[in-house]
């Protein structure tokens, strides 16, 4: 969540300079850097192709972007790619987004806004039915 306000930002920006001794030095940005570029090579994909894979696996993992862990992540999955190939990796990493983007496009699924319009239906119904019950009560006592 961005800083909305100046004493937010100092906190912000205090917090970013005492955390910036966990980021890594520039040799091992480079170790990364090249690892990456090398298992884009073997697996003979985009660069970015691979980092984004990766950084979907990061954030299924729940890793926290702007720390350490990621380039943690990073190198460790680069490892795994190196090892187990491409291929398996991505099945491994898309599968629970595959999971529920196919339930997604079952037609026997509600979907939220199904849901929302069908209890709109039924409060608009009910919300005539009180009405005209109101109003033939009126009607009654005439």
């Amino acid at each position: 969540e961005p800083p909305l306000n100046v004493d937010e930002m100092r906190t912000s920006w205090q917090d970013l300079r005492m955390k910036s001794t966990e980021l890594p030095d520039a040799s091992r940005l480079a170790t990364i850097y090249t690892d990456l570029q090398n298992v884009a090579i073997q697996e003979d994909r985009s660069l970015q192709s691979v980092s984004s894979l990766i950084a979907t696996g990061a954030l299924q993992a729940g890793v926290q972007l702007g720390h350490s862990h990621i380039f943690d992540y990073y190198q460790d999955a680069l490892g795994t790619i190196n090892t187990e190939g491409l291929p398996l990796y991505s099945r491994r990493v898309t599968r629970p987004y595959f999971a529920v983007a196919k339930t997604h496009f079952d037609p026997e699924r509600i979907t939220i806004t199904e849901r929302l319009f069908r209890r709109r239906n039924k409060m608009a119904a009910n919300s005539v039915i009180d009405s005209s019950k109101e109003h033939s009560h009126g009607h009654r006592a005439n």
